[in-house]
């Protein structure tokens, strides 16, 4: 990633949305280094010999500019020795046979009769697309070569319409609607195991740990003027896809680092009274081969590394690491295939202040990437 001083340049890349017209300006205010004691023995109590003994929460001030509030996010992962090696990634739509076999099963979840659908097939650039439309209810599937979906009208308004959109990141509206609520349909552990059973007869395998963000009447609608569009209480799981207990990266990488632009790589399952209303398959990948398999650093390594390189851009606005997790991260190459590498990815925020006819200070939320094998920082070139 190129160094926070040129965020200017690239503010387009921050995960929050878009970004603002105006410059970002340094606002000259030097940090203090306050007392590093509670630093040092939080890197201590990342040096850990087994890797299911990491702390799961970090908290400490490094001085009055840059604190540390970090989930440590390992997913499944039992070992420091993880694999790297080459994925291909599945066409779901390449083979007839299989397409509509993952078709019925859509059709199942979301309880949709096929034989009341409009079905068609159609070719774009090389992109088969075959679809399911049952047009009275606007219930639908479709399948593409790197996706699948299954909406109905319900799924669509419950995940489409409030504020949070479908498009992931570890920070952005979505956290308004992580809450405890529990739903009168159903127990929020019920509609995990609904959610967790959906996947595996998906045959797509899922990190234990998931997200769950719960929709109800209170939160904004696109439209919350229309009486007809009123927000259906809803559960929505964002699970993430793994290899060997990893999940695949969950930074929008930029196509000059990896060779490709990164998709969404998480699987959204929603549902309400009625059922799974909403129903969205990322890319998915077979492993083809194992080209290495290394000892990875401790995070203690990777947060000193990161910590030593905020200091430096402190001045341009307060920041907080939010997270340090355990990713595979994937690399084009020339044969349709994609090099696959562990990283430990920094999620982190800073605010900065955004001059123009009304300045204000603009939370944005950052990321660094590390291989997880020798600590070096992968940039955007």
């Amino acid at each position: 990633m190129k160094k926070i001083c040129y965020i200017i340049l690239i503010l387009c890349f921050s995960l929050v949305s878009c970004a603002p017209t105006e410059n970002v300006i340094d606002d000259g205010t030097q940090a203090n280094t306050t007392d590093l004691n509670d630093y040092e023995n939080v890197l201590n109590s990342l040096d850990e010999e087994q890797i299911g003994k990491l702390p799961q929460n970090i908290k400490c001030v490094v001085n009055d500019k840059l604190n540390i509030d970090s989930e440590i996010n390992i997913w499944d992962a039992t070992s420091y020795y993880v694999k790297s090696g080459k994925v291909k990634a599945i066409n779901f739509s390449e083979n007839k046979d299989k397409c509509y076999d993952l078709m019925e099963k859509l059709a199942k979840a979301i309880n949709l009769n096929k034989d009341v659908c409009v079905q068609s097939h159609r070719s774009e650039n090389g992109n088969e697309i075959y679809l399911w439309d049952n047009n009275y209810t606007q219930d639908s599937i479709a399948i593409r070569n790197d996706s699948a979906l299954a909406e109905t009208h319900d799924g669509k308004l419950a995940v489409s319409a409030s504020k949070f959109g479908t498009y992931y990141s570890p920070f952005n509206d979505k956290d308004k609607f992580r809450t405890d609520k529990q739903l009168m349909f159903m127990s929020a552990e019920e509609a995990e195991e609904l959610a967790v059973k959906t996947a595996k007869e998906l045959e797509i395998n899922v990190c234990e740990k998931n997200e769950l963000y719960v929709l109800d009447d209170k939160n904004t609608l696109i439209f919350p003027e229309d009486d007809t569009d009123k927000q259906n209480d809803t559960y929505v799981f964002f699970m993430f896809p793994d290899v060997y207990g990893i999940p695949y990266s969950r930074c929008p990488e930029n196509e000059a680092l990896t060779g490709y632009a990164n998709q969404e790589n998480h699987l959204v399952i929603a549902m309400d009274e009625k059922g799974i209303s909403f129903l969205d398959i990322p890319p998915l990948y077979d492993w083809v081969e194992t080209t290495e398999t290394g000892e990875i650093l401790h995070p203690s390594s990777i947060l000193s590394k990161e910590v030593d390189k905020l200091k430096k851009y402190v001045t341009s606005g307060d920041i907080e690491v939010s997270e340090i997790s355990l990713e595979y991260m994937l690399f084009a190459d020339k044969n349709e295939t994609y090099d696959i590498k562990p990283v430990w990815v920094v999620y982190y925020y800073q605010n900065q202040l955004v001059t123009g006819e009304n300045s204000y200070t603009q939370k944005m939320a950052l990321y660094d990437v590390y291989d997880a094998y020798t600590g070096e920082e992968y940039r955007i070139q």
